[in-house]
């Protein structure tokens, strides 16, 4: 390969070296650092605004959630994922005694179902679940 200063052994002039004046090569730099920082942040806030996060704070969903744990949650309805809760989702929901606090409960039962409790166990119909 031949460099610039040096005569081409094919008869073509050499090839011009491309000096880039100082700020143009800092410009290029600066963006290289500040685009993917901007990129990241736009979707941090989109992800906030779309998801929320929770931690859990009492064990009422053990085992399957612990105190502590985090859970991220959609703060509407998905429609195309499902158009009601289905037995078993989880959901968040505000208490109806104290509209401050969110809770996060399974769901056991979807309307139409009979349920029964015997012995701390909930029947759902003539199965115990």
């Amino acid at each position: 390969m031949n460099r610039p200063d040096t005569p081409s052994t094919t008869g073509q002039p050499p090839l011009a070296t491309v000096h880039r004046p100082p700020s143009t090569i800092n410009r290029n730099a600066l963006r290289l650092i500040v685009e993917p920082i901007a990129i990241a942040i736009v979707l941090a806030m989109v992800a906030r605004s779309v998801f929320h996060m929770y931690t859990i704070p009492s064990a009422s969903m053990a085992p399957t959630l612990q105190i502590g744990d985090h859970i991220i949650v959609t703060p509407y309805r998905v429609p195309f994922l499902a158009d009601r809760p289905e037995r078993g989702d989880v959901i968040v929901f505000h208490s109806p005694l104290n509209p401050e606090e969110l809770l996060v409960k399974r769901v056991v039962a979807v309307p139409g179902d009979l349920l029964d409790t015997r012995g701390g166990r909930v029947r759902i119909g003539a199965h115990p679940r």
